[in-house]
């Protein structure tokens, strides 16, 4: 019989981190990779196939009930992998989940942040999903090296293997990318300070009413016909107003209470570019009949996960000039 600390883990991995993946079964997105040069700009090899990388990335992986009931020993797991119609069982040996399950201080992270960086090639660029997982860094207090890299200056191994995307974390030799995927790893790995709270409706529910801000935002912004323009600004701050209605019946002050959330991660650097690009693009500032949400701007624009992951306004400005292909030459 497995040990309730095993089965709680193993339930840890069914819960609802979307698009995580197991590293140790999977290494994804991508593959293990092991270092080749000792230089600053150290290069990686990917172990895996890039068709096992094509595969991996679509695919859900979800510990099968098998693993629920093995009792192989305690250094074991199995994962049911499902990618379209293929379905295969795998065991692995997972020294790292143990040390996980043993409980939090045992992993020692060498971890590295590679993200976009801003015009002079060098300095944070503006991506709010590399805001999102610094956010998470900075406030678990992990130690890594954060790695701006301009668009041709990307190291061969993240091209190649990964497409180039970023962010992307590398952490003792393995690599994550897609956000989602690098903060669940990094919350299950390193779980505390937590950013996890029991009341899963909760956090459900912050995600769905901040989910429209981003994309009505993108759409308002990148408009460049001004007849356009009321009907998407409107848009925007319809949304935004899901956000100040749904604070407004909270604990506050952030979004599922007192306490900071992976919810607040993510939706805090997409609010950062909404308040910054409705003023400078749009010459439109978010209403201060919405007071719950701007009580919850302050809150977090405060937070010292915020301030210590953040970048200057302008910064959100050159980058949605980009964007727009507003930039000046």
């Amino acid at each position: 019989m497995v040990s309730p600390t095993v089965v709680a883990s193993c339930l840890a991995l069914l819960a609802p981190a979307r698009g995580f993946v197991s590293p140790i079964v999977t290494r994804t997105p991508g593959a293990q990779i092991a270092a080749t040069s000792r230089a600053s700009s150290v290069r990686h090899r990917a172990v895996a196939r890039r068709g096992d990388l094509s595969m991996r990335k679509t695919g859900k992986f979800v510990l099968s009930k098998k693993a629920l009931n093995d009792d192989s020993g305690p250094t074991s797991i199995t994962v049911n992998m499902k990618s379209g119609e293929m379905i295969k069982e795998e065991k692995k040996e997972a020294p790292k989940e143990e040390m996980a399950k043993a409980g939090p201080g045992l992993l020692e992270p060498d971890m590295e942040l590679f993200c976009k960086a801003a015009a002079d090639g060098n300095a944070l660029g503006d991506c709010p999903f590399t805001h999102y997982v610094h956010m998470v860094l900075q406030y678990k207090g992990l130690p890594f090296k954060l790695t701006p890299v301009a668009p041709d200056a990307k190291p061969d191994w993240l091209v190649e293997d990964y497409e180039g995307q970023m962010p992307c974390l590398v952490d003792s030799k393995e690599a994550y990318t897609e956000s989602a995927n690098i903060v669940d790893y990094v919350e299950y790995f390193y779980p505390e300070p937590t950013l996890s709270i029991k009341d899963s409706d909760a956090v459900a529910k912050a995600k769905e009413v901040t989910s429209g801000v981003f994309g009505s935002l993108a759409k308002c912004i990148k408009n460049l016909n001004p007849k356009e323009d009321p009907m998407l600004i409107a848009d925007a701050m319809a949304e935004l107003k899901k956000v100040d209605a749904f604070l407004k019946k909270g604990k506050g002050p952030y979004l599922c209470g007192e306490e900071l959330t992976l919810a607040d991660c993510s939706f805090a650097p997409k609010l950062y570019h909404a308040s910054t690009c409705l003023a400078h693009f749009k010459n439109t500032v978010i209403s201060p009949d919405l007071e719950s949400l701007h009580k919850y701007m302050d809150a977090i624009y405060s937070h010292e996960a915020f301030t210590k992951s953040s970048y200057p306004p302008d910064v959100i400005v050159w980058g949605w000039n980009n964007a727009r292909g507003t930039q000046a030459k």
